[in-house]
């Protein structure tokens, strides 16, 4: 985030690139790009691509298939708070917490995008996303609406104890033409501690005929500004206290 807060909430932040490229990469490309960030990600592992398919067969059967397709290779530093996730065609970097700044995440999404594409037979970006996770924990016996301006509006007439509640709204931002910005809000309750787990999950896809990787950086400016503005109008000054 570009306000600075002590102890800030985020426990993952994710940026995404979709490459557009005709030409299927393969375990070449994933060597020759290990070679290239393997002296600050030295750590891999491999998870399967497969996803389950149903089809019906006819009315009474439906066969289950699998499907089976590049697998994602995972590259992580020795702290294991950045993760490099390698697809088809498809770029990811996670950063776990703690998290320092934007500017450390964003100098950090450059390096790793410079180095896929001294490799890539593309720098054309057909999708970006930006995702910020937010974890806020709040004593249970506290009203929530004290900490939340996005909270949803339940009718008084319905005598019952609230357990917990899964709040997901979606916008689209005026500036871009193919977007969506998806804010998702639920809770989780701790019964051995008392304690209520506030996630707001914030995230920002673009979509592109093609991008060039030379305007990224402004529109990643955008993107992030943009899901930042969001988190502080989601949450009460008094909320944000906890983060200090």
């Amino acid at each position: 985030m570009t306000k600075k807060y002590k102890n800030p909430p985020i426990i993952e932040s994710i940026c995404a690139f979709q490459f557009l490229s005709k030409e299927a990469q393969d375990f070449i490309f994933v060597g020759q790009f290990y070679e290239k960030i393997k002296e600050e990600f030295p750590l891999r592992q491999q998870k399967l691509g497969v996803d389950l398919l149903l089809r019906n067969k006819d009315e009474s059967r439906i066969s289950h298939e699998f499907e089976f397709h590049f697998p994602i290779i995972q590259f992580f530093n020795q702290n294991k708070n950045f993760v490099i996730q390698l697809g088809n065609n498809l770029l990811t970097i996670n950063y776990l917490k703690p998290y320092a700044s934007w500017e450390e995440f964003k100098d950090k999404i450059f390096q790793i995008i410079e180095k896929y594409n001294t490799i890539s037979n593309t720098n054309l970006i057909q999708k970006i996303t930006l995702r910020y996770l937010n974890q806020i924990n709040i004593n249970d016996n506290e009203n929530l609406a004290d900490y939340l301006l996005l909270y949803p509006n339940i009718p008084q007439n319905i005598n019952l104890d609230k357990k917990n509640f899964n709040l997901y709204v979606e916008f689209k931002d005026k500036e871009f033409e193919n977007n969506i910005i998806k804010v998702n809000l639920h809770t989780l309750k701790d019964e051995t501690t008392n304690i209520i787990s506030v996630l707001l999950d914030i995230d920002f896809t673009l979509s592109f005929n093609s991008l060039s990787i030379n305007e990224l950086s402004s529109i990643l400016n955008k993107m992030h500004f943009e899901i930042e503005n969001i988190f502080e109008l989601c949450l009460t000054e008094k909320c944000k206290t906890l983060f200090n």
